[in-house]
């Protein structure tokens, strides 16, 4: 009787056992922030704050950077969705933050910071 009631307890354990041995640990997504491409958005959003402090960038521009480095984000969530990015979803979020890179520059760069008189 013991050995059937051990036997009935492991049988009734081993669907949960099994569930949680195959399964692994869940997918970690890496999000925006914890990736190179997400430390190059966060640089880009500085460098707005710091072209609209310096009055190098108007506010629409700045809106327009933050809006397009926000869609970066949500890109790089939507690929790192089921643990990794491939190498062309990188690529592709490493051209486009490039692009923004150079365009916050282009822009500061057309309106340098005024000189106190």
């Amino acid at each position: 009787m013991r050995i059937a009631a051990t036997l009935m307890l492991a049988l009734s354990a081993a669907p949960a056992l099994a569930q949680s041995w195959g399964s692994g640990p869940p997918p970690f997504s890496p999000g925006p922030f914890n990736t190179s491409i997400g430390r190059e958005v966060e640089s880009i959003r500085r460098s707005v704050d710091r072209g609209r402090r310096d009055g190098q960038l108007s506010r629409r521009d700045a809106r327009a950077v933050r809006r397009d480095a926000g869609q970066i984000d949500t890109l790089s969530d939507r690929y790192a969705s089921d643990g990794h990015l491939s190498d062309s979803e990188r690529a592709e979020l490493n051209a486009r933050a490039e692009v923004l890179r150079a365009e916050v520059n282009r822009e500061r760069m057309l309106r340098p910071v005024p000189t106190p008189n």
